[in-house]
């Protein structure tokens, strides 16, 4: 699960029932990045509708894939967004 709190960027695991459908235990904390540490943004969905690159402040990034709705929230919540056309700086 991807949350966007005020202070950061969270990557949490959660793990599902063997149907998917329910929580099986508790969560635990993956990741986490400073929001101020996110310095770009870009919407890919050229490549793949749902797909996003993410700037990082030490100049390193990474590609993610949102497979359900509600990607374009996290998106909105970031000042600089690039075009996939655009420069990176």
């Amino acid at each position: 699960m991807l949350l966007l709190t005020r202070g950061g960027t969270h990557v949490v695991r959660v793990r599902v029932s063997s149907d998917g459908k329910r929580a099986a235990g508790a969560a635990g904390h993956a990741y986490a990045v400073a929001r101020q540490d996110i310095t770009w943004l870009r919407d890919r969905g050229e490549v793949r509708h749902g797909t996003h690159g993410t700037g990082f402040a030490d100049g390193s990034w990474a590609t993610v894939f949102f497979p359900l709705g509600g990607w374009s929230t996290l998106a909105k919540a970031f000042p600089h967004r690039l075009r996939h056309t655009g420069p990176i700086a």
